[in-house]
């Protein structure tokens, strides 16, 4: 239990709000440069789940300094362990294609002047959706590979935005862990 003589609080949550910012925007960083970078995937596999589990133990170090007024790095290290499992459930969530769909519908249309309808099979190409003949009524259909190919930062929003809330849920859970004196 933490201790209830000291002076300062730690809210989790105002904590784990700028990391997940950080991840997400470390995320769109990555994607923006995706066609460019040899080791993408290990990157994005292997060095996500690991930079979380890093801000996560010194989230933990502070937070146990704070509370407890002293440091026990175990329980440091095994409250970073729900972030890092966390990011490799949200990486894997958003690997998946109709698990991006919502989030690229939401972001295409910065991209693209017209809202278009997303699916997940290869259909149309970007040129259709600038058919000055198309009728009013329908929107014109959009694969979600075909947008991501062409902009890849708008998956490096899908998978950001997963990786936005697999840090907070880790942070979270892995401070509660942690700050136990």
């Amino acid at each position: 239990m933490s201790n209830p003589d000291s002076k300062m609080n730690i809210n989790s949550l105002s904590i784990a709000i700028p990391a997940g910012i950080f991840i997400f925007i470390l995320v769109i960083m990555l994607f923006q440069f995706k066609n460019s970078i040899v080791y993408f995937n290990l990157i994005l596999w292997i060095g996500f789940p690991v930079i979380g589990f890093l801000i996560a133990s010194s989230i933990n170090f502070g937070s146990q300094y704070m509370m407890c007024r002293t440091v026990n790095s175990k329980k440091a290290f095994l409250g970073a362990i729900p972030t890092f499992l966390a990011i490799l459930i949200g990486l894997g969530i958003s690997s998946i294609a109709w698990c991006r769909i919502p989030v690229v519908s939401v972001i295409t249309p910065l991209f693209i002047d017209k809202s278009v309808d997303i699916t997940n099979k290869m259909n149309n190409g970007l040129n259709s959706i600038r058919n000055i003949n198309s009728k009013e009524c329908c929107l014109p259909k959009l694969s979600l590979e075909k947008i991501e190919n062409n902009f890849p930062i708008i998956s490096g929003f899908s998978y950001g935005f997963y990786l936005l809330f697999s840090m907070l849920f880790g942070t979270i859970i892995g401070t509660g862990i942690s700050s136990i004196c």
